[in-house]
């Protein structure tokens, strides 16, 4: 949550009583936390604008926090299911901030918390708006389960899962 009370973004993060300077811009954020479950490397580098510390517990928690900053509402129970892979929706993500704000996120230098107090808010008349509705669809209605299929996010596989198909082929393949 931001808090307009200042005028100025978090570009910092504090964690093993040290202080961190780190990227801002929305871009470098899309990827997180995956460039974690890759191993780190350029992906975590690329979070941090000075020093790059280890990576630690306290160090991911400072992350996290900055990453998905808490929110007092909406007081709801997430299901911790994706609606959204800024790789998929990217073409919807563009249209809709262009449509609803006039911002071309192709030119635009946009903290991240910006970033998502914009996304977070995009009107019901942008399709990525509709799209997130038709994923989080829990009813039975047959036209919006057909949507919500027609609009799912496809399955990611960890290192995991393609390291056990790609054993698989290895034997049966």
């Amino acid at each position: 949550m931001m808090d307009i009370k200042g005028r100025s973004l978090p570009d910092a993060i504090e964690a093993d009583g040290q202080v961190f300077f780190i990227e801002t811009d929305f871009r470098a954020w899309m990827g997180y936390p995956e460039c974690l479950m890759a191993g780190g490397g350029s992906g975590y580098a690329a979070l941090f604008a000075g020093s790059v510390p280890l990576p630690s517990q306290s160090i991911i928690d400072a992350l996290d926090v900055f990453a998905f900053p808490p929110s007092e509402v909406p007081k709801k129970e997430q299901s911790g299911e994706a609606l959204v892979d800024w790789d998929v929706d990217s073409d919807y993500i563009y249209a809709a901030f262009l449509q609803a704000y006039g911002i071309d996120l192709l030119v635009e230098n946009m903290h991240w918390h910006k970033f998502l107090a914009l996304f977070n808010a995009l009107p019901e008349n942008t399709l990525i708006a509709s799209i997130i509705g038709w994923r989080a669809y829990k009813g039975d209605d047959k036209e919006l389960k057909k949507l919500q299929q027609a609009w799912s996010l496809p399955v990611r596989l960890t290192q995991d899962d393609r390291e056990a198909v790609d054993e698989f082929n290895k034997y049966f393949g």
